[in-house]
């Protein structure tokens, strides 16, 4: 009945598609594959702080990237921030955004609850966006 659900929602809304620019894969932990933005640069950071203020839902995610993983000379590791970042990428229906927010839900961290619901929610968010990582995330969590 959910995959139902989640189809149906995924016909209705209308996909969000873009990728950043200057990006590299590369690999922040089992399962999770982050996009770091190479402009490591203290006004690229902040460049994308503001880009992401203004609505750009891609720099959103990169920041977030760099708050989660601390690849970034002038950032330390900081998880809440990072989710908050992600956040903003979701709401702004941006896929990876919610695919990331729903591992911070999913790992926790310092700041951050551990909650396999709410990571379940964003999983399923992301997923509508047609992020097929986030709907494979989802399944597994429904299984148990």
């Amino acid at each position: 009945m959910n995959k139902i659900i989640i189809f149906m929602m995924f016909m209705i809304q209308t996909l969000s598609y873009g990728h950043p620019s200057h990006t590299n894969l590369v690999y922040g932990g089992p399962d999770l594959p982050l996009e770091v933005a190479t402009q490591y640069t203290l006004p690229g950071h902040q460049k994308l702080k503001e880009d992401c203020n203004s609505g750009e839902k891609h720099s959103c995610v990169e920041i977030g990237i760099l708050y989660y993983t601390g690849q970034h000379k002038e950032i330390s590791i900081n998880v809440k921030k990072a989710q908050n970042f992600f956040n903003k990428a979701c709401n702004k229906r941006s896929a990876k955004g919610c695919y990331y927010l729903a591992f911070t839900h999913l790992r926790g961290g310092k700041g951050v609850e551990k909650s396999d619901k709410k990571a379940m929610y964003d999983f399923a968010r992301g997923c509508h966006l047609g992020n097929m990582s986030s709907c494979d995330q989802y399944d597994k969590l429904e299984e148990g």
